[in-house]
């Protein structure tokens, strides 16, 4: 969204005036795959037979102002016949 912002400043007795306004924009742009990334899959065996899955990848580019990335991991199962 974009916003127009104007700021003044003042003391308990007396304002000044207010500060020609300036366009800021608070949109953020989603997070984007590093350039050179790339989805590692690894087949994990454990001794019981049972087979995990580890996925790695690098961290996405977010924007400044994103504190917090979710990755979210779907996995469908196929078969052919």
């Amino acid at each position: 969204a974009d916003y127009q912002v104007s700021v003044r400043m003042g003391t308990s007795l007396r304002w000044g005036d207010w500060s020609p306004p300036e366009p800021v924009s608070l949109a953020m742009h989603p997070p984007q795959p590093a350039v050179e990334g790339f989805l590692q899959l690894d087949d994990v065996l454990l001794p019981d037979g049972a087979t995990f899955f580890r996925l790695t990848w690098p961290a996405f580019d977010a924007h400044p102002l994103c504190n917090l990335i979710e990755y979210r991991i779907r996995m469908k199962r196929v078969s052919h016949f």
